[in-house]
């Protein structure tokens, strides 16, 4: 037991630090022994957990959001009705949401005639089965089934992420520059839909894609005749 009152100044300073700095020492190794793992399993473990995480959750904030249950409710509302599976669950919450755009009894009558002549080798009925399915139907049949039609119609075309109108407003500035201010709406909207979907443009035969042009009255064809193959090789 120290005396500090036998002690000088000096003394009683240098064992104040003394303790402090033990003290630091021991809270350093606790600290390293927490922080700095002793196995890489236990390094990678909590990385493993929060990825694990963030994942969980941004599946769960990308399916609960309301325009994909519309889409959910619409796909299953098909599926369902061709698989003789129970759909009035669906069915209200699509009369729900689309309200005056459907008839609603019609809709049902038609997908009880859907279900009746829907025939597939599959044991699963997919979305792409019902496709071909309503490829292969003529015009008249498919007017025989035009509510069912609709709803499928506006299945194909609800987009299921947003990366399609981003990508629209990203080309957008660089199509309508400000050189191009007065371009028409309409020429607007064809260059915009050449822009985007480029990859299918690019497939497109030009002499075929002329021809159709200049067939489309006696002038432009009394004018231009008709391309060939060798035309564009002149051009080149």
């Amino acid at each position: 037991m120290l005396n500090f009152q036998t002690m000088s100044p000096v003394d009683i300073f240098h064992h104040q630090v003394y303790h402090v700095v033990v003290k630091l020492l021991e809270d350093s190794k606790e600290m390293a022994e927490s922080v700095f793992p002793e196995t890489p399993e236990d390094y990678y473990r909590p990385i493993y957990f929060e990825a694990l995480d963030l994942i969980t959750t941004s599946i769960t904030d990308r399916f609960n959001r309301p325009g994909y249950n519309v889409f959910h409710n619409v796909q299953n509302l098909i599926l369902k009705a061709v698989q003789g599976l129970d759909y009035e669950a669906e069915l209200k919450c699509v009369a729900n949401f689309y309200t005056t755009d459907f008839n609603y009894e019609l809709l049902r009558t038609q997908l009880e005639i859907l279900r009746a002549n829907f025939t597939s080798n599959q044991t699963s009925v997919k979305i792409t089965d019902v496709t071909e399915f309503f490829k292969a139907m003529t015009p008249v049949q498919r007017e025989l089934l035009s509510e069912v039609c609709q709803s499928f119609q506006l299945l194909l075309v609800i987009p299921a992420t947003n990366a399609v109108s981003e990508r629209s407003f990203s080309a957008l500035r660089r199509v309508k520059t400000y050189l191009r201010l007065t371009m028409a709406q309409d020429r607007l909207n064809h260059i915009m839909t050449l822009h985007i979907h480029r990859g299918l443009t690019d497939d497109l035969s030009l002499i075929e894609s002329a021809n159709r042009f200049i067939h489309g009255s006696d002038l432009t064809e009394q004018i231009f005749g008709k391309f060939l193959a060798t035309d564009i090789k002149k051009c080149d």
